[in-house]
């Protein structure tokens, strides 16, 4: 057998056929029975062609690490062969929860021959799931860095109790739910981790709806489906994300109640996230409705403006970025959509810190040197500010009817509010934003604007204007008594400006 034994063994793809080591104590020693395992998921010739002796397998503490000749090779492993090779691992009976890097060989990344620089070993996709979305195994994703709110309390909660339950399984199936951006993925794999730290040993599993779906396809077509059953009915916890994707799935969603039963059976408790109520699930079975709606419901709003200002400074501390309370106050605000009943998401919230940061780092400024509100204005109205995608799109101008219907909605004010006395901050300021935008997006005069919101005076309107634009350079905010108090001025402007823009 070729290799070499240290602390580890490191063997090539072809091994003795009478090899059959197994790992002692959980331990990641010995590829024999892996390499055996994986010849199996792929069959003798795929096994042949594209693993044969041209891949170096090393099993130690860290995981597997898969050393091939060219990154082109390491790609196309880690593509099309990293669902099987972790379901040759957990046949193996090798922890879940160990990495799998996938990189160029050392003496052929240094060969003179090679033009490419050398990849640094990459993390394999777990089976079937997307890059994108594979869960990060840090401390971003425990329970005890979410951030709790009364918009997420329930739910928190919830996940809590089936990772530190003595018996999850009483609890019945875990599903969580909510729109996009509100941290049901960071729960999901909080869950996982802290099962893990409490059940030391245990076999987890993390994977998108998508990610099974594909797997249980393949199994089928390529006739392992027993492969594909021990992957997923032996295990301790099993986590599913967006399941809203097996609507219309008949073929996975049977497979996913059998796999329920059998780990109903075996005791092991099933966590679930979706983007909406199982019931609200397009063409999802009866059957598995009646199983998630059986078990803890919980859904996660997005966060309220406590909870939001609290995710700003959670996001900025983990950047390193110091904000005065403040800017804090005014990121969180600027985030939220311009729509009334909208709220900002955890990402939404996320994109405006990193784009204060990136502001920061530009400007050549410490980010530890606390960002008072102007500056983060500044930065916000820089990152909102409307980029039209052509000359034509700039100058073509805007019916003042639809600026007048977008800035009374948004500002909950009606047309007759507009020409009225009435003197309420909220329709001050749609008088104010309307005459700006009509300067902005439209050729008409003054008295066509003041005609167009029913004032007879059009002074009042210059004055409006000039007072708005006055506010805007001093970094006001809204004060209106709105769901958008707090939003700067410039942000709230360009936002509907963008909005009208893309509307025409």
């Amino acid at each position: 057998m070729h290799g070499r034994t240290h602390e580890t063994d490191t063997h090539r793809g072809a091994h003795a056929p009478g090899d059959t080591r197994r790992p002692a104590g959980g331990s990641l020693r010995g590829t024999a029975p892996f390499l055996d395992q994986l010849r199996s998921e792929l069959g003798e010739q795929a096994y042949e062609r594209y693993i044969g002796n041209d891949a170096e397998f090393r099993l130690d503490d860290d995981g597997l690490h898969v050393a091939v000749r060219s990154r082109f090779a390491a790609d196309m492993i880690d593509s099309r062969f990293g669902p099987a090779i972790r379901r040759a691992l957990d046949a193996c009976g090798y922890p879940a929860d160990r990495d799998v890097c996938i990189g160029i060989s050392p003496a052929d990344a240094h060969r003179g021959t090679r033009q490419e620089p050398p990849a640094p070993p990459r993390p394999a996709s777990s089976p079937g799931r997307p890059r994108r979305h594979r869960p990060a195994r840090t401390a971003t994703h425990a329970l005890d860095t979410f951030v709790v709110g009364q918009c997420n309390r329930l739910a928190f909660e919830t996940a809590r109790r089936i990772a530190e339950s003595s018996d999850p399984t009483s609890l019945g199936p875990c599903f969580l739910y909510g729109p996009c951006g509100v941290g049901k993925s960071h729960l999901l794999n909080a869950v996982a981790r802290q099962y893990k730290q409490i059940h030391p040993g245990a076999r987890v599993k993390v994977v998108t709806a998508e990610s099974f779906t594909n797997e249980y396809v393949a199994a089928v077509r390529s006739n392992t489906i027993e492969a594909f059953h021990r992957a997923y009915r032996r295990i301790d916890l099993l986590c599913i994300d967006d399941v809203h994707y097996l609507a219309r799935k008949t073929g996975t969603q049977n497979e996913l109640l059998h796999t329920f039963d059998a780990l109903d059976l075996g005791g092991a408790p099933v966590v679930l996230a979706s983007d909406a109520h199982p019931r609200q699930i397009k063409q999802l079975s009866e059957a598995l409705v009646s199983r998630f709606v059986s078990g803890l419901l919980a859904r996660i709003d997005p966060p309220d403006r406590l909870t939001a200002r609290r995710l700003v400074e959670h996001f900025a501390k983990n950047v390193g970025l110091a904000l005065e309370p403040e800017a804090v106050r005014v990121l969180a605000e600027s985030a939220s959509p311009a729509s009334a009943g909208e709220h900002a998401s955890a990402r939404d919230l996320l994109g405006v810190v990193n784009h204060v940061l990136a502001y920061v780092r530009l400007a050549s400024r410490d980010p530890a040197r606390p960002v008072d509100a102007a500056l983060a204005i500044s930065a916000i109205h820089k990152h909102t500010a409307v980029a039209p995608t052509s000359p034509q799109l700039m100058f073509r101008p805007v019916p003042i009817d639809h600026i007048v219907q977008t800035v009374c909605s948004t500002l909950e004010v009606t047309r007759q509010d507009l020409a009225g006395k009435g003197r309420h901050k909220h329709v001050v300021l749609a008088r104010a934003m309307i005459s700006l935008l009509a300067k902005r997006l439209t050729k008409r005069s003054y008295p066509e604007i003041a005609a167009a919101i029913g004032r007879s005076n059009h002074s009042t309107v210059i004055t409006a204007h000039r007072r708005i634009e006055g506010q805007i350079e001093r970094g006001e905010t809204v004060d209106a008594g709105l769901h958008l108090d707090g939003t700067p001025l410039a942000v709230l402007a360009d936002r509907l400006e963008h909005a009208l823009r893309a509307a025409r």
